[in-house]
């Protein structure tokens, strides 16, 4: 990771994560359907539901491409959640990387929110590469898959 990347990790870090017990979601939204089922909404918030009624001090860290969502979370969820200003786009639309000019921009800002995500303290994800890098940075992470790929179906032999 890039010096100047790792620093804005660093710094979002310890100004918005200290102290808090952070669940990280991750949802793949606009074009992901074609490779895997989508996930409703409802369900990613059961799941956070789930673990935010054990929890004292915590915050809801989102990284999504769908603006809906995010903005869903943060009227069901008002005062806890916390985001990036990464570009996102609207549900069922293309993929962020087809829409815009500026792919190093993009790139980076999918970086800088995998980063994060693997410094929350669990993560709620769907079906993606880019989560799935965040266990990677951080293999300890715990992890809540809400999704699977689409099951290729086998011809009997």
């Amino acid at each position: 990771v890039k010096p100047h990347i790792q620093e804005k990790v660093d710094d979002f870090v310890q100004k918005v994560f200290q102290n808090y017990f952070v669940i990280g979601v991750h949802y793949r939204g606009t074009d992901k359907g074609r490779e895997a089922p989508r996930v409703s909404y409802e369900n990613v918030f059961m799941e956070i539901d789930r673990h935010l009624e054990a929890l004292n001090q915590c915050l809801i860290f989102i990284a999504t491409d769908e603006m809906d969502l995010k903005d869903e979370l943060k009227k069901r969820y008002p005062g806890i959640v916390v985001t990036t200003n990464a570009q996102c786009a609207n549900a069922g639309g293309d993929g962020l990387h087809f829409l815009f000019e500026h792919k190093y921009h993009i790139g980076e800002e999918a970086l800088i929110d995998c980063l994060l995500l693997s410094r929350c303290s669990m993560l709620i994800r769907t079906s993606s590469s880019l989560s799935l890098w965040s266990t990677y940075f951080n293999p300890n992470l715990p992890v809540i898959l809400l999704n699977n790929r689409w099951q290729e179906t086998l011809e009997p032999e």
